[in-house]
């Protein structure tokens, strides 16, 4: 899961540095995760709380909140174990 938040904020910074205007801070609105696990599996929501934490810690309480959704799915492209999707607010 470090791995694939690290991702997610990593893609983040790249949209960033591409701004050419001041960003004074950086809001998550939502992440979605998807899970590549069995119909058995139930336990989706504690998978993403790592990320959910991990992304409160790095923007702050204010900033990193968030609402969020997670669903298990068969498979996922390359046979990842996971994706999250991110929408974030830029504010300037």
């Amino acid at each position: 899961m470090l791995i694939t938040t690290s991702n997610l904020f990593w893609n983040l910074s790249a949209a960033i540095e591409n701004e050419k205007k001041k960003i004074k801070a950086v809001k998550c609105l939502n992440i979605k995760g998807y899970l590549n696990c069995t119909e058995n599996f139930t336990e989706h929501p504690k998978i993403l709380n790592e990320t959910s934490d991990l992304i409160i810690k790095i923007l702050g309480k204010k900033n990193g909140e968030h609402s969020r959704t997670v669903v298990g799915v068969n498979s996922l492209p390359l046979n990842s174990p996971i994706e999250i999707d991110g929408i974030f607010s830029l504010i300037f």
